[in-house]
């Protein structure tokens, strides 16, 4: 394209400087004052070209500019389609990773919402453990004075003298009684 354009600029400029002359020489008249005489003014100038040869010179040119214009027009309706393709193929890839978001984002809100719900579950079933563990350790303490009153009255009876040491049902039950309890507190201990 750059040579077709520096060809014809050059052709133009040049018609335009022979067009300028020859509006000169139109004008000159025999009255004009500017004539002259020249010596070999009416010999061939060697440089000179035939009149075919300018026409085949301007056309080949011009022949070439539109040959040159025409690719030029064909090389960006294809630029212009990859253009196109390529913008087409990035708003798809734009779209596509707009939806990769929108999908990740609402994959990390129900992660999220799943993880407060079992929080919640979580800090509910310590808090009912946690009541749990306050109720068998008062239910303990509660047990350990029942058996403190039945060591006492075991131990205040153990204190009787004689045949009035006497292992009867009372004796024996305050013995039962102390078991259990025990047992009640392992239990509650355990638990």
């Amino acid at each position: 394209m750059r040579k077709s354009r520096y060809l014809l600029d050059r052709d133009l400029k040049d018609k335009f400087a022979a067009q300028t002359i020859d509006e000169h020489a139109i004008d000159l008249s025999v009255t004009s004052p500017s004539l002259y005489l020249k010596e070999g003014v009416a010999n061939i100038d060697p440089r000179s070209v035939s009149e075919p040869f300018w026409e085949d010179y301007t056309d080949k040119n011009i022949k070439n500019a539109e040959a040159q214009r025409l690719n030029a027009v064909q090389l960006r309706n294809v630029t212009d389609g990859i253009l196109k393709k390529l913008v087409a193929d990035m708003k798809q890839a734009v779209e596509k990773t707009r939806r990769s978001f929108d999908r990740r984002i609402f994959e990390s809100k129900q992660a999220k919402q799943k993880l407060e719900d079992q929080l919640r579950d979580v800090n509910l079933l310590i808090d009912q453990l946690e009541e749990s563990i306050k109720n068998t350790e008062k239910a303990i303490r509660d047990k350990e004075q029942y058996l403190k009153l039945a060591h006492t009255r075991l131990d205040t009876r153990n204190k009787r003298a004689n045949v009035e040491l006497v292992y009867d049902p009372a004796q024996k039950r305050l013995i039962e009684e102390i078991r259990e309890i025990e047992c009640e507190i392992q239990r509650l201990q355990e638990r």
